[in-house]
C-alpha cells in the first residue's frame, strides 16, 4: 500500500498498489485508521510510505521514493 501521513503521523490516505492488495484491504487495519483520521488541511507537510503486510504477520514500512 502507499500510505500518506501528515507531520503528526495521522493517516490521510492509502492506496493499494496491486490487485491482491485491493482485494485484501478490508483485512488490514488501514480502513479503520483512516476513518479515525482528521481531515486533511492544505499546506500541511505530508510524506508517503510503502507499507507491506506479510503473510507471516510482519509489517514492513519504508519511505516511498519518487513521490512528492
Amino acid at each position: 500500500y502507499r500510505v500518506r501521513l501528515n507531520q503528526t503521523g495521522t493517516i490521510l490516505a492509502y492506496e493499494p498498489v496491486n490487485a491482491a492488495a485491493g482485494l485484501l484491504a478490508q483485512e488490514t487495519p488501514l480502513p479503520g485508521l483512516l476513518a479515525a483520521a482528521s481531515t486533511n488541511s492544505k499546506g500541511e507537510n505530508q510524506a508517503d510510505f510503502k507499507v507491506v503486510f506479510t503473510p507471516a504477520g510482519v509489517l514492513q514500512v519504508n519511505p516511498w521514493d519518487g513521490w512528492p
